[in-house]
């Protein structure tokens, strides 16, 4: 006699697809090159990040918003400012920026520790985002994400060092399935 045990192992039934990410580097301190690709319904996202001048003092704003009802019209569900080098140093517990940020940092070489060191280069090469770092349900629609990465200079005035918007999609017919099967008997 056999059993089959069936469960659900954090199921997701949407695919998150990057579909633009349209940005702005200060030439002065960095050379940034960002690259989506879309094969085979899989979305990969690729940095590299070039440092011209020694930076420190780094602070990060962002911002998440959906569309609503009615195309191009965006609400912003998360906004938030933060001492970047901080959050580096300190890696604080349950923020959902945490999560996401050592999800990327699991690709490749990106940035770890401030300040930034002139010549040094930070790579983010094949990332895709992980579902199981979302919330379970999330509705199917348009999304972005604006970053800005900023400088403080001596006098206390925040100058850019790079901007972007991620653009992208919850599309829920390309889903998938983590149903798990054990057969026991």
């Amino acid at each position: 006699m056999t059993f089959h045990i069936y469960w659900f192992a954090n199921y997701r039934s949407y695919k998150v697809i990057f579909t633009s990410f349209e940005y702005e580097a200060n030439p002065q301190f960095l050379k940034a090159t960002i690259q989506i690709q879309n094969v085979s319904g899989e979305t990969t996202l690729h940095v590299v990040l070039n440092v011209l001048e020694d930076i420190e003092n780094i602070g990060l704003s962002y911002g998440l918003a959906i569309e609503g009802d009615q195309p191009n019209n965006f609400t912003m569900v998360v906004k938030r400012k933060l001492d970047f080098c901080k959050f580096l140093q300190e890696r604080p517990v349950g923020m959902g920026f945490r999560r996401h940020y050592e999800d990327i940092l699991k690709s490749d070489s990106f940035i770890k520790s401030c300040p930034l060191k002139k010549n040094a280069v930070f790579t983010v090469r094949n990332y895709q985002l992980d579902e199981e770092l979302l919330p379970q349900y999330v509705p199917e629609t348009n999304f972005y994400l604006d970053m800005q990465f900023d400088r403080m200079n001596p006098k206390g005035e925040a100058v850019m060092l790079i901007k972007g918007r991620l653009n992208g999609t919850i599309d829920k017919s390309k889903g998938f399935n983590n149903l798990k099967m054990f057969s026991m008997g």
